[in-house]
């Protein structure tokens, strides 16, 4: 495990899947291990399993402002950008790492998509490691009894087992799925029944597990976006939904994508040429007096 984590919040219950690198899945044991002699002085912590994250989220103060980051892994600069958001808004951002098995159907690429936790860790040690430890606010400082010192703060990392996160029970076959039953035909919902509601349950799980003042997705999934706002709503969670911005590469315009790694170069000639023609029909606009044009956020989308 990359320098920048000295600690983890329990050893990795056996059967967990969240780990693996570019070469192949990482020792579950070997994770934690490694990550218990890492540098001191960093500001992340890696949490491997439900319990780890819910005792490290009851002993932070109630005045603590919590900021959410959802990923499945793979992370890249669309990824670092939520990220970064969090750690400039929020006195402590969880980022969590986890392949959600829901939002994938039949024959697609649930079996392939890329799992890269050691990259993504070393991705997010510098991160994590040049910001400013988190510091407790003022209230909470004030609320500590005389005679105690407060808690540190740490941002956490979170890589659950999927057997944590869906658990089911010897004694029943009954499991719980949050539905987006407000997609319309002309949304991806309509090819992919499954995709919304597997991300309304992660989702729905990572903010009761969480519980965060704000959670940090990107516009590039603007649909997704959409449905995550409207649950947010509906079931009434204290959480704040702020889309960030898409990240798209300097060189050509294709929006960061975990698996933009599947590309050839040919394949991704072809992907960025959407948004270059978008760009070029904004630009003639601009110049012939339209004065150009910037699209409604996400959430003000029918």
């Amino acid at each position: 495990m990359p320098e920048g984590f000295p600690s983890t919040r329990d050893h990795a219950p056996a059967g967990h899947g969240s780990g693996s690198t570019a070469a192949g899945t990482a020792s579950p044991g070997g994770a934690a291990d490694a990550s218990a002699s890492g540098a001191s002085g960093a500001h992340g912590e890696v949490v491997l399993s439900v319990a780890g994250l819910a005792s490290a989220r009851a002993a932070l103060p109630a005045s603590v402002r919590v900021g959410l980051v959802a990923t499945m892994g793979a992370l890249h600069e669309g990824h670092l950008a939520l990220v970064r958001r969090s750690l400039a808004e929020t006195d402590v951002t969880i980022v969590s790492i986890y392949v959600n098995a829901l939002q994938f159907g039949v024959n697609e690429d649930l079996s392939t998509y890329p799992r890269t936790l050691d990259a993504d860790l070393a991705l997010l040690a510098p991160l994590l490691k040049g910001a400013p430890p988190p510091d407790l606010p003022a209230a909470a400082v004030a609320a500590t009894p005389p005679g105690t010192l407060a808690p540190p703060l740490r941002h956490l990392i979170f890589t659950p087992p999927a057997a944590e996160m869906r658990p089911l029970s010897a004694g029943t076959t009954v499991t719980t799925t949050v539905g987006a039953a407000g997609t319309n035909a002309a949304s991806e919902g309509a090819a992919r029944p499954h995709f919304f509601a597997g991300v309304a349950t992660v989702v729905t799980s990572l903010l009761a597990l969480a519980r965060p003042t704000a959670a940090y997705f990107g516009e590039k999934d603007a649909q997704q976006l959409a449905v995550v706002t409207a649950l947010v709503r509906d079931l009434h969670f204290p959480t704040t939904i702020v889309g960030v911005p898409t990240v798209r590469s300097p060189a050509d315009g294709l929006a960061a994508s975990s698996r933009n790694v599947y590309l050839t170069p040919a394949d991704r000639a072809a992907a960025s040429v959407l948004y270059r023609a978008l760009r070029a029909g904004h630009d003639a606009w601009a110049g012939a007096g339209g004065g150009g044009w910037s699209p409604p956020p996400p959430s003000a989308r029918p």
